[in-house]
């Protein structure tokens, strides 16, 4: 906050915080005083007018610095994690798809003796798996699951790249 002081940045109140506490820690007092020297130094340095052609001549170096940085990377190979991912999340709904429409047909009803009705527990199972909340859910509960995994990879993958 001293350089916000220093350029008159700062409201009223939080100058009043700001000099109430160099009244109470004079060192930062002594940090204000090199910061005013500073900006007055660089105040007092004389303007230089650039040469004719100074931007052309910015623009060019970095434009082939870019060129060359961009012909030094190498080429990214794919990201197999997330084609793993993707994979697997469509092997599992696909397989889920398969399996219900082919065991559907091929499995016998059940039928409970009438004197067990009396004592099981009335739970209507339709209603709660035919439920949108149940469905809807779980897909949302999939999803933040592999979204999860996913920013845990590339957290990582970006660990290692800023390590090398």
């Amino acid at each position: 906050m001293l350089w916000d002081y220093a350029d008159g940045f700062l409201l009223e109140a939080e100058k009043r915080q700001v000099e109430a506490y160099m009244q109470q820690y004079p060192e930062y007092r002594v940090k204000l005083e090199s910061i005013l020297a500073e900006k007055r130094a660089f105040a007092a340095m004389p303007l230089e007018k650039p040469k004719a052609g100074f931007a052309d001549g910015v623009m060019a170096a970095w434009a082939a610095e870019q060129a060359g940085a961009v012909a030094a990377k190498p080429a990214k190979p794919r990201d197999w994690i997330l084609w793993a991912l993707g994979g697997f999340m469509g092997v599992l709904l696909l397989g889920a798809l398969v399996l219900g429409i082919g065991l559907a047909p091929a499995m016998p009803t059940v039928t409970i003796p009438d004197q067990y009705v009396s004592q099981l527990p009335v739970v209507d199972w339709a209603a709660i798996l035919g439920s949108a909340v149940l469905r809807y859910g779980l897909i949302l509960m999939l999803t933040v699951l592999m979204l999860q995994i996913l920013d845990k990879y590339l957290q990582q993958r970006n660990r290692l790249a800023v390590a090398h």
